[in-house]
């Protein structure tokens, strides 16, 4: 699903129109899309419910053809993917060769990124994805709260701030490059899954949503 929709908007952009074009196709019925075909006279001995034979040796008048099949796919197009499902965004984040979400808008890229911290919120307090996440644990020195008070107090906002980037998978994933389209986004998870643990999780689970 992550190729999905950067697909789809790479066909919209080639499809569309680039001037007004009378466009009456109707989506609702199962009539040929692209050209009107002329058929031969029903022949008395076919079976009924026989298929009429095209007339092939009638010339088409191919003027402007191209660009009303192109106008329809734009058509089709807009019509079953006018919404990128939530779904799809996250997933399409979650492959590091579409991170950058260069198919989107702006309110969808702010959607696509609002909706993975939610989903990574919600894992993080998830049982079965902090087991799996988390390998032996280091043993942690223990901090006075008079340690902890100075430090948040003479800390400045940066460096609070670059505190609270390391410990959010999702901003440090973000912030990384994106890789080649030719490269397997599952074995990249599988060789950062260290650095990021419950992301990893949440990779494997949406890259494998079904379009």
């Amino acid at each position: 699903m992550s190729y999905m929709y950067p697909g789809i908007a790479k066909l919209k952009k080639r499809f569309r129109p680039t001037t007004e074009f009378n466009n009456n196709l109707d989506l609702e019925t199962n009539d040929d899309a692209f050209e009107e075909h002329q058929f031969e006279e029903v022949d008395e001995d076919d079976e009924p419910g026989a298929r009429r034979k095209i007339q092939i040796n009638t010339p088409v008048n191919t003027y402007n053809l191209l660009d009303k099949i192109k106008a329809n796919l734009y058509k089709a197009l807009e019509k079953y993917y006018e919404v990128i499902e939530k779904e799809a965004l996250i997933s399409s984040l979650l492959d590091p060769r579409q991170k950058k979400l260069k198919f989107a808008d702006n309110d969808q890229k702010e959607i696509a990124r609002t909706s993975l911290n939610e989903v990574y919120e919600l894992a993080k307090n998830d049982a079965n994805i902090q087991q799996e996440s988390c390998g032996p644990k280091p043993k942690k020195r223990k901090i006075s709260k008079a340690r902890i008070y100075k430090k948040s107090l003479f800390s400045d906002d940066d460096e609070l701030h670059d505190a609270q980037i390391d410990d959010n998978e999702v901003e440090r994933y973000l912030v990384m490059a994106q890789i080649q389209n030719d490269q397997d986004p599952l074995k990249w998870w599988d060789v950062n899954k260290g650095q990021f643990p419950i992301l990893a999780q949440l990779a494997r689970k949406y890259l494998c949503i079904q379009a």
